[in-house]
């Protein structure tokens, strides 16, 4: 962005005061740019030594591959600064040569390395980032800081709260009385004399025996069929996992 600002500013001259701040940014990022080729160097030598030690089998693997994140985020964040530094001292020597037309095209070709090289170690930098792919509700963390997270493993389980549905398991001698697309009433304990809407969603065409983790008021049957219930209603109150009782609502 600065060398691309600076092209602008090669046709109007500059400003004495505008050479001295850029003067000013030059030296800040080459102190960011020394900062950051310090902090590479501390994180390859803890590098180096955990290599060592995990060889000899006094470090976990899980430690060793933390600090190897470590030491490639270090080694991104001087490229970012390197670019940004090249990119401030193009925008200082244009500032000084004035508007010659071979200082143009030379920031010209500068700004193109620049916009590639701050393009490429931002991308590595995002990639050391993990984003939920849709909003939602943790409902649980599978791994804890410093944790060694394998290719594919879920790190977060997300619920859609927009999506909740429920499954209960119609005896076969009142199954006429469930079709698709009929309202049903649910009822929860967490909220005592409230009702929620519902809507039948799916009908099992298969009989199974009643599951075992199933409480219904009612004596067991040998043979229930499986309905799929879509909540239409109370989604920001219900939540995964709540015991419920459905009342199918007569047309």
């Amino acid at each position: 962005a600065g060398t691309q600002a600076s092209l602008a500013e090669a046709r109007a001259g500059a400003r004495e005061q505008e050479i001295e701040a850029a003067d000013r940014e030059v030296d800040r990022l080459m102190s960011q740019v020394a900062s950051a080729q310090e902090q590479v160097a501390f994180q390859e030598d803890n590098l180096k030594r955990a290599r060592e030690l995990f060889q000899a089998g006094a470090l976990p693997e899980q430690e060793m591959i933390t600090q190897e994140v470590h030491y490639n985020n270090a080694r991104h964040q001087l490229e970012g600064a390197k670019a940004q530094l090249e990119a401030a001292k193009a925008r200082l020597a244009l500032l000084q040569a004035g508007s010659r037309e071979q200082t143009i095209e030379r920031l010209t070709a500068a700004t193109r390395q620049n916009e590639g090289s701050l393009e490429l170690a931002q991308l590595n930098l995002k990639k050391t980032r993990l984003v939920a792919p849709a909003n939602g509700i943790v409902a649980g963390c599978n791994f804890e800081e410093g944790e060694l997270i394998r290719p594919g493993a879920e790190v977060v389980t997300l619920l859609d709260y927009k999506n909740l549905w429920l499954n209960v398991y119609v005896p076969e001698n009142k199954l006429s009385q469930v079709k698709v697309g009929r309202r049903v009433q649910i009822q929860v304990d967490t909220y005592p004399g409230k009702t929620f809407s519902g809507q039948v969603e799916y009908i099992s065409p298969q009989a199974e025996f009643t599951p075992r983790n199933v409480q219904t008021k009612e004596d067991r049957v040998n043979l229930v069929f499986q309905v799929k219930i879509r909540v239409i209603e109370g989604q920001e109150e219900l939540r995964p996992g709540l015991p419920a009782d459905v009342k199918f609502i007569s047309n």
